[in-house]
């Protein structure tokens, strides 16, 4: 029946395991237990403690229990319940019960008590508490091996517990432990035989034996040779100590002896014989050997003044050691180390464990003097000297000091950049951080300074013509802090010392507050900006604290974590946050911590809530509103929708730098039928639409028929004058002149007229201010638009001298940048006059010029860029060119020269064809008939007149190396034919000097020889976008909707044909003289040479049906 049920629980088991057994009785563990009883490891039934494979703790009959049942005792080793009887007859060896359990052996400070059995030669046992003044006995020849010499673990452990030992206690264990001699020897309390220990190496003294109070001697036949002798210690490599001589009462039955105990010096056997009354023969060195203890030790101690000039990290030691007769020092050696807080060190190298001999360091001096460094700051450290001498006395023995201690200055905290910015809703963020991970001193509290960044370069944009994407719209609402940790040594974001108190007057003190964001850290932060380039002038610091002391927060060093509320709703702010150590007064600051976070958009914070809107005239409705009170982050737009008969008319509102400061805002609406109106507002904020729109209906009466008629002559009879008019200026004026005109926007293929269009401004509604620069040919001033509110511009003309081809040539090239107004990194073209003369082309005003006048103002001022600079211009000009791609527009010129700098540092595109004019020694010229730029044209272009996107890309790498060099001119000291040779050879410009891998890399990118293995200009954007700010994405042409209308797929063109390949034995051969380059290909069929044809054909093409 048994069998059958154990057969029937196996198929249950094998079929709870099917699929992981072995074979019918064994089966793979099965280690998840969320079935199983707590007390089980496995079973066959769930919930069950007596279906269990294996018991947790003891099984009492087949039942798993945690515990054994009061009538049962625990048995461990085999983890199952039993009763007396069984403990103590059904059981192998002798086994009893104590306190619960059934054991062989008693447990600590218990001893055995044996109690005869009556009328039986059997006995039981029993375990009896006797704390510790336990006894236990043991022979040494019992449990020791046949030869009584301890020479292995296993045969130390059965010592393990004896206070008495009857026989000699003999060791020879090189490599024994001294934590294995406490653990097993540190009980015994008397050895009736001798003591010796041999030929040890970790051996250091002879604590173990604390307990010990009498050794006597060995007078077995063949220990005859050490009959006299109680300790015999020999050959024991770092033994250093004896015995602890505190409440020592130790009695020696024999004498002593020592031999070959290079460590242990004599003092400390003098020691052991004065505490035990043994007299040592000073002229004999039978028992105790002078000359081979201690011969390796340095045993004397000499008094040695010692000064410390201590600092954070180092510290110089200075000594004068007191000199005897015929004693000249010849060396030093330091010892040192640093000191656990609480164990400070009291003895030297040579009294440690051989364990922890690197814990000291060591440095060898022939001085008087050593400096000690890479210490650690606020630490306590122990150091003690060896002296070696050149002395006539014969003791061998060496001179040590005496251990001493000193600790090092406390220091700024080090590894603190743990800081975490997170918004919790539209008006509060929270910071969290760590303990500096190396707080070098005692952390006294945390600096915070925060500030509002302003999103002044965001409303640039006009967001009715190009509305926020998507990715725009991530990355304002992030709500997680990034920036990056600002080191002391970091050349990137923080300036030197000289730079720490100066301040820029243009811009205002409050902007240069917002640059130097941390001045009252003296975290030396001038925060990405040329101050060097502007005239400076001081600002009160004490006066910038008192207007910041809200921004100016100290957090106790006990928190880790803060909240900062009462700020904006959807504002970007700032964070530096640094850990300071006392004493406060000496400013030992960690290295500044830089985030950025925006807060939470506030729900309805955008609403209109007040608008008003009313009839004028017949057919007209002016709409007014206010602005919201407290809006998220601004308002970049409004939109209006004017309702009729189920059909909306919408129109946006673009709100601009010069609109940002009116609270009321209108709008009119002409031309309407009547009837009525609904109208609506919502105003649209970095954050998005507001979550409701202001709704408000009207009705627009109808006027009377009489009225209309009269309104609808009027403008047909000044419609048929304007006619007339137009007519006889026509005739008169300009109809011996006309020819047919070729609809283009390419100057390089429209006639010879300009032809006059919407883009056309009134002569009288320009004003010219400044000049701010001018060449041969024409000069660039400064001025205002009139009929646009005084709209800052460029202006640029020609020379009354040119001829009327020249000037009409300089319109149709300005005509190019028509098509080019809705790019925020392109120049833009605000306006023409071409009626009488000069020629005026009205352009977006770029303050600080081009850029190569811009980078080498920078190289005037001994200044350079910071990698993020570079970068950014970088982007920029990138995503310029990414645009004109789009628009299949080639550029052929692109160069520093023609890339304009706005104030605030924006770099565009620009200048089309208009620049050779001040910077004319950078073209080359061929007859008079035209320039070529050759230093920043591609291969291809040189050697077969090709233009096409891929050549705009090697120029685009010219122009990296124009901004890393602060615009040095390419390929310096070669000449226009030299350069040209150089190029369709395969030649390079070289790496500028402390030019990153990274922008080199992006050179050697643009400039491959092949045009498919160049980067387009949306790939340059990518690569370049993550290491600037995320604002660009924001304004950037790659990341509007319009872009991705656009393809990205490119053309493949083919490299210079001149060069290709050396195998079919091509030659290059040039004569160059002042004036011209020629080019002769042998070996090719004849062609003509770029260089003969291209100077008199276009220099810009809007579309090329070879290429595109």
């Amino acid at each position: 029946m048994e069998t059958l049920e154990i057969k029937e629980a196996s198929l249950r088991v094998i079929g709870d395991y099917r699929g992981a057994c072995w074979n019918a009785t064994h089966c793979q563990q099965n280690l998840s237990n969320d079935h199983c009883h707590k007390e089980c490891w496995g079973c066959y039934k769930n919930y069950s403690a007596r279906h269990c494979i294996v018991c947790r703790n003891y099984d009492d009959n087949g039942l798993c229990v945690k515990s054994c049942p009061p009538d049962k005792y625990a048995h461990t080793l085999i983890n199952k319940c039993v009763t007396k009887e069984e403990c103590e007859t059904k059981l192998r060896d002798v086994w009893w019960t104590h306190n619960g359990e059934c054991v062989n052996k008693c447990p600590d400070l218990h001893e055995e008590i044996k109690t005869p059995k009556p009328n039986s030669k059997n006995y039981t046992i029993s375990c009896h508490y006797c704390g510790y003044k336990c006894v236990k006995h043991c022979n040494t020849t019992d449990l020791v091996n046949s030869q009584n010499v301890i020479d292995s673990i296993s045969e130390l452990m059965k010592l393990k517990g004896c206070t008495h030992l009857n026989g000699s206690l003999i060791i020879k264990m090189p490599d024994v432990e001294m934590d294995d001699l406490n653990k097993y020897l540190g009980k015994v309390v008397n050895i009736s035989g001798m003591l010796m220990i041999a030929r040890t190496r970790k051996l250091s003294s002879l604590h173990f034996l604390r307990n010990i109070t009498y050794i006597g001697s060995d007078r077995t036949p063949e220990m005859d040779m050490y009959s006299n002798y109680s300790i015999f210690m020999y050959e024991n490599q770092n033994l250093q100590q004896l015995l602890n001589y505190t409440n020592l009462n130790l009695t020696l039955k024999g004498t002593i002896g020592f031999h070959n105990n290079p460590l242990l010096c004599m003092s400390e056997i003098e020691k052991l014989a004065k505490a035990t009354g043994i007299v040592l023969d000073p002229n004999s060195n039978t028992g105790v050997s002078r000359s081979s203890n201690g011969d390796k030790a340095n045993c004397v101690v000499k008094e040695v003044n010692v000064t410390v000039d201590i600092y954070s990290k180092n510290a110089t030691l200075t000594w004068t050691p007191s000199k005897e007769e015929n004693e000249a020092y010849v060396a030093y050696t330091l010892f040192y180390k640093i000191e656990e807080e609480g164990n400070a060190s009291t003895s030297t190298l040579n009294s440690k464990d051989v364990c922890t001999v690197n814990e000291w360091n060591s440095t060898f001096t022939t001085m008087n003097s050593a400096n000690i460094t890479h210490l650690q700051p606020n630490s306590s450290y122990a150091y003690y000297l060896i002296l070696y001498v050149s002395s006539n006395n014969s003791n061998p023995q060496g001179f040590h000091s005496t251990v001493r201690h000193f600790e090092t200055l406390p220091d700024d905290p080090e590894g603190f950049d743990s800081l975490e910015v997170s918004a919790i809703d539209h008006q509060s963020v929270n910071l969290t951080w760590e303990k500096p991970e190396q707080p070098n001193g005692i952390l006294a509290q945390f600096v915070l300074y925060f500030d509002q960044l302003d999103d002044e370069l965001l409303y640039e944009r006009d967001y009715c013509k190009n509305p926020r994407t998507k990715a725009g719209e991530r990355i304002d609402h992030v709500d997680k802090g990034s920036g990056f940790n600002m080191d002391k040594g970091y050349n990137g974001s923080v300036l030197d010392k000289s730079a720490e108190d100066c301040s820029c007057a243009t811009p205002s003190n409050d902007k240069i507050e917002s640059e130097f964001k941390y001045k009252d850290l003296k975290s030396d932060i001038c925060h990405a900006f040329d101050c060097k380039n502007m005239e400076y002038t001081t600002i009160d610091e004490e006066k910038i604290r008192k207007r910041n002391s809200d921004k100016h927060i100290i957090i106790p060093a006990t928190e880790t974590s803060f909240n900062i509320t009462n700020l904006r709703p959807f504002t970007l702010y700032i964070f530096y946050f640094s850990a300071c150590n006392f004493p406060i007064e000496q400013h030992h600051c960690s290295g500044v911590i830089q985030r950025f976070i925006r807060t939470k958009k506030k729900p309805n914070a955008d609403d209109v809530t007040i608008m008003n809107v009313e009839q004028q005239g017949d057919d007209s409705l002016k709409v007014t509103w206010r602005e919201p009170v407290s809006p998220n982050s601004g308002i970049i737009a409004y939109r209006i929708s004017l309702t009729y008969a189920n059909t909306v008319n919408p129109y946006c509102e673009p709100i601009s730098r010069n609109k940002r400061h009116l609270s009321t805002h209108s709008k009119v609406f002409n031309g309407l039928r009547p009837g009525e109106y609904t109208v609506s507002v919502r105003a649209e904020s970095l954050a998005g639409e507001s979550d409701n729109s202001k709704v408000q209906k009207i009705e627009i009466t109808s006027a009377s028929k009489h009225v209309i008629l009269i309104v609808v002559s009027v403008i047909c009879s000044i419609f048929l004058i304007a006619i007339f008019g137009v007519y006889i200026y026509l005739k008169k004026f300009r109809g011996s002149h006309l020819d047919p005109l070729i609809p283009t926007i390419n100057p390089d293929y429209a006639g010879f007229w300009y032809e006059q269009d919407e883009w056309e401004i009134e002569r009288r509604n320009i004003e010219v201010m400044r000049e701010l620069g001018h060449g041969t040919f024409g000069t660039v001033f400064q001025g205002i638009i009139k009929s646009k509110n005084n709209m800052p511009c460029a202006i640029k003309t020609v020379n009354e001298t040119l001829s009327l081809y020249d000037k009409m040539k300089f319109l149709n090239e300005a005509s190019v940048m028509k098509s080019f107004s809705d790019c925020y990194h392109v120049v833009k073209l605000l306006g023409v006059v071409s009626v009488n003369h000069p020629p005026l082309v009205v352009m977006e005003l770029m303050e600080r010029g081009d850029l190569k006048s811009c980078l080498r103002r920078i190289r005037d001022s001994s200044q350079n860029l910071t990698s993020n600079e570079i970068y950014r211009m970088a982007v920029e000009i990138a995503d310029g060119m990414a645009y004109l791609a789009a628009k299949k527009f080639i550029h052929r010129d692109l160069a520093a020269r023609n890339c304009m700098v706005a104030a605030d540092r924006t770099v565009k595109v620009g200048d089309f064809g208009m620049a050779r004019d001040v910077y004319e020694t950078d073209y080359y010229r061929k007859d008079t008939k035209g320039l070529l730029p050759v230093r920043w044209m591609a291969p291809e272009s040189l050697a077969d007149g090709v233009f096409t996107t891929d050549s705009d890309v090697w120029s685009f790498g010219v122009v990296l190396w124009e901004i890393a060099t602060l615009a040095e001119q390419p390929y310096q000291g070669y000449s226009n034919g030299q350069v040209l040779q150089f190029v369709i050879s395969k030649g390079r410009l070289t790496r500028p000097e402390e030019c990153s891998d990274f922008l080199y890399e992006l050179m050697r990118k643009c400039w491959s020889w092949r045009p498919k293995d160049r980067p387009s200009f949306w790939d340059l954007v990518d690569l370049l976008e993550d290491r600037v700010s995320e604002d660009f994405k924001l304004v950037a042409f790659v990341h509007s909707r319009e872009a991705s209308m656009f393809s990205r797929q490119r053309v493949e063109n083919a490299p210079a044909l001149a060069v290709e390949s050396a195998a079919q034995g091509l030659l290059c051969q040039y004569n160059t003289d002042e004036d011209e380059v020629r080019l002769r290909v042998g070996g090719v069929p004849r062609r003509p040479s770029y260089l003969q044809t291209s100077l008199n054909q276009r220099r810009f093409s809007q579309t090329d049906d070879d290429f595109y």
